[in-house]
């Protein structure tokens, strides 16, 4: 058993207007607060809600671009 993996998170944070994660994840999605999908660069002031997938593990949280 792997409890390095049951203890898993990840940490959103923006960068140059972009959302970035501090693990190796195979997609970012990004979307507004009202649902749509965003393109992650350049990204306006205000919240946004990532959703990320690293491996068998499926990540969600909230970004504020500032």
């Amino acid at each position: 058993e792997d409890a390095a993996s049951d203890n898993a998170t990840i940490n959103f944070y923006v960068a140059d207007n972009k959302v970035m994660t501090n693990a190796e994840c195979e997609t970012i999605e990004v979307y507004s607060v009202s649902g749509a999908k965003v393109e992650n660069e350049n990204l306006a002031k205000g919240m946004y809600i990532v959703k990320a997938v690293a491996g068998d593990n499926e990540y969600t949280g909230k970004v504020v671009v500032k």
